[in-house]
């Protein structure tokens, strides 16, 4: 069974509306040694969204609730360790930036990264470049193939929207099976939080994701 989530357009609030509901979001996440604070980094609860230097991320699906109260706590550290990273650099982070020994350990193995790539009429695809081991053990997905080419059907919708979302600054907790990958893999759930990288810091090359098996 696959969960969705439809999407709520929102007015944006009015100037007075914003200035009396930002306020600062500071998580902090330690692991060892290593100790990530994201600060700096205006919430607007009114409008869902997330403003990191001129960029307005739209979080959609109570992102924040549904990570407060996901019974898997990595899920909420690769949002905060993300957050450090654009607090450090008042932009969307870059790939670059992403050193996998200064994250929390926990997060390694089921981490996954795909690059944009701009094809036949400038058609956005997305092509895997890392896959942890979590993944590669539970999933045929390898690092080299797109996102598009992964098995669809009627029944089981293409995966590519929800990269296209994060593509476009709309970031949200996907929750399905791995139906899509073979009838005999519907009792695998898992959860998927996508996020936006940038070499510039605003136009995404790049995306980020944390899978959280369940089953």
């Amino acid at each position: 069974m696959t969960i969705k989530f439809q999407r709520v357009k929102r007015s944006a609030p009015r100037a007075a509306d914003r200035a009396s509901t930002q306020s600062s979001l500071c998580h902090s996440i330690e692991e060892g040694q290593a100790t990530y604070v994201a600060s700096q980094l205006q919430t607007e609860t009114r409008a869902e969204s997330l403003q990191i230097g001129n960029q307005q991320i739209e979080l959609l699906g109570d992102l924040h609730e549904a990570l407060a109260h996901h019974s898997d706590r990595r899920l909420q550290q690769f949002f905060d360790y993300w957050l450090a990273l654009a607090s450090e650099r008042d932009a969307l982070p870059s790939r670059q930036a992403i050193d996998p020994l200064q994250m929390p350990r926990r997060l390694i193995g089921n981490l996954f990264i795909t690059e944009v790539v701009y094809e036949t009429g400038n058609q956005p695809r997305f092509r895997f470049r890392l896959l942890g081991q979590e993944i590669t053990e539970r999933e045929f997905t390898r690092p080299g193939q797109y996102v598009h080419e992964l098995g669809s059907s009627p029944d089981n919708p293409s995966l590519e929207p929800h990269y296209l979302d994060c593509l476009n600054k709309r970031i949200w907790l996907r929750h399905t099976s791995l139906e899509w990958a073979g009838p005999q893999k519907s009792f695998i759930l898992y959860d998927v939080l996508l996020l936006p990288l940038a070499r510039d810091g605003c136009d995404v090359d790049a995306t980020i994701g944390l899978v959280i098996y369940n089953r």
